[in-house]
């Protein structure tokens, strides 16, 4: 994203020259918009990697309901699914 931020800076000067339609300022927009998309392929990528390093982990989610009709068993399940929440 740094290099795109530079070439950017750097293409005010066609702007304030009125020389937006040339085929350098062309080239150095496509240069400028490859590095932007290239910057949120690498940042998609990293947090796909990160997320599948916590699958690696042994990171699990369980749900296990329980139902009873005692009014003790019923304050304790929900006191226990509302720490692990």
């Amino acid at each position: 994203m740094g290099a795109a931020v530079g070439i950017e800076s750097a293409t005010d000067w066609y702007d304030d020259e009125d020389l937006l339609n040339t085929l350098e300022y062309n080239l150095t927009t496509v240069v400028e918009e490859a590095l932007e998309m290239t910057g949120v392929i690498l940042f998609i990528h990293a947090i796909l990697a990160h997320m599948a390093g916590d699958r690696d982990k042994g990171v699990t989610e369980q749900v296990h309901i329980e139902t009873s009709n005692d009014e003790a068993t019923r304050r304790r399940n929900a006191a226990y699914i509302s720490i692990c929440l």
